[in-house]
């Protein structure tokens, strides 16, 4: 998955703390559509309401990437 934009993340925290379908504006709305084919956002049906889904709040809530923490990098378990 690509980075997100200041943009895109800026509206996964607006979703994340409305907590329930809210109606986006234009720009937001262009924004989301994207983050939608992504799998981070499910617009409602039939009109320009969309609500975080659970991939979207990991990805917000995650820490950020660093060359010293490798994201999916873990030893199985019972590893020797």
């Amino acid at each position: 998955m690509r980075p997100l934009t200041e943009v895109e993340r800026a509206l996964l925290h607006f979703l994340a703390s409305a907590g329930k379908p809210t109606e986006l504006t234009d720009t937001y709305s262009i924004v989301g559509k994207s983050l939608e084919q992504m799998g981070l956002v499910f617009f409602v049906r039939n009109s320009a309401s969309a609500v975080i889904t659970p991939k979207g709040r990991h990805i917000i809530f995650e820490a950020p990437e660093s060359p010293f923490n490798p994201v999916g990098k873990k030893e199985p378990r019972g590893f020797l």
